[in-house]
């Protein structure tokens, strides 16, 4: 049995993989963790239809920045965007489990909006896109997830400190941490993309890129899973 350079877990397999953005060169890891360096190779692609370019780096720092673990002010050590699951039973429950659901709602929008499908194609910007997919669930990669091997798999238990804001205020919170101001606009798709339709959120217009989103990450997550 060998021990995954990633997950810390053991397995009788591992597959060498080098990524460029981690200082250790090539990897011995299982097949999980594998796929989560991939799908973080296609996220720092995806970035590319971020206009700005100013605006693009500023992304580009903060996902390289949160692939490593966090310390929070109790002095857990909170998982990073590369072992994130998304969720801790209901779906994406396995280390890079964050990173599937991302890369799934990227595509499963620009799905739609290559089918030229109204009112989204043509209409809505693919860097906003993007950028409403990545923040959306921002916090997972930070601040939420504890990884604890006595617990069993999935791994992972919640940090004491998770519910202070909700998770959409999280996950603005962050990113202006690395300097990135959202538009109102975006802003508004962040709020909406987690189906806050109602209560708080009543008398707030929901935008077609809130809509969108929220589509691809129900899907993502009520039917895909995984």
């Amino acid at each position: 049995m060998q021990q995954c350079s990633i997950c810390k877990r053991e397995f009788s397999f591992l597959v060498e993989n080098e990524c460029e953005y981690l200082d250790q060169g090539i990897l011995a890891v299982c097949n999980r963790c594998s796929n989560a360096m991939e799908n973080l190779r296609k996220l720092l692609a995806y970035l590319e239809f971020i206009e700005d370019i100013e605006i693009r780096n500023k992304y580009s720092k903060m996902i390289l920045s949160l692939i490593n673990d966090n310390t929070n002010s109790s002095g857990e050590r909170t998982v990073g965007l590369l072992e994130a699951p998304a969720g801790r039973k209901n779906h994406h429950a396995y280390s890079g489990g964050l990173l599937s659901h991302i890369i799934q709602m990227i595509e499963i929008c620009f799905t739609i909006y290559h089918y030229k499908i109204f009112p989204f194609h043509g209409v809505l910007n693919k860097g906003d896109i993007v950028i409403g997919c990545v923040i959306h669930d921002l916090h997972k990669a930070y601040q939420t997830f504890v990884k604890d091997l006595r617990i069993g798999y999935p791994p992972f238990r919640y940090a004491k400190e998770n519910n202070r804001i909700p998770n959409d205020f999280q996950s603005i919170h962050i990113s202006s941490k690395f300097g990135i101001h959202l538009t109102e606009y975006q802003t508004n798709a962040i709020i909406g993309a987690e189906g806050h339709f109602a209560s708080l959120y009543h008398e707030i217009e929901i935008s077609k890129l809130a809509a969108l989103i929220n589509m691809a990450d129900v899907y993502s997550s009520k039917i895909l899973k995984k």
